[in-house]
């Protein structure tokens, strides 16, 4: 599903937040970082995406 998105950094942050539902932590931070990849250049939401990765990552 992933590859159809293209690079859309909200459809690859949804991507991570269902896999972190899912339980998959290794998975939701790859899409995490595609996510902030996409996005580095955008504060407010590359704001949002490092504070998940924080919380995944301690």
């Amino acid at each position: 599903a992933a590859e159809m998105v293209g690079d859309d950094p909200v459809i690859y942050d949804h991507i991570g937040d269902t896999y972190l539902k899912l339980g998959d932590t290794e998975k939701a931070i790859e899409y995490y970082r595609k996510a902030l990849k996409v996005h580095e250049k955008e504060e407010g939401i590359k704001e949002k995406i490092e504070e998940k990765l924080r919380r995944l990552q301690n």
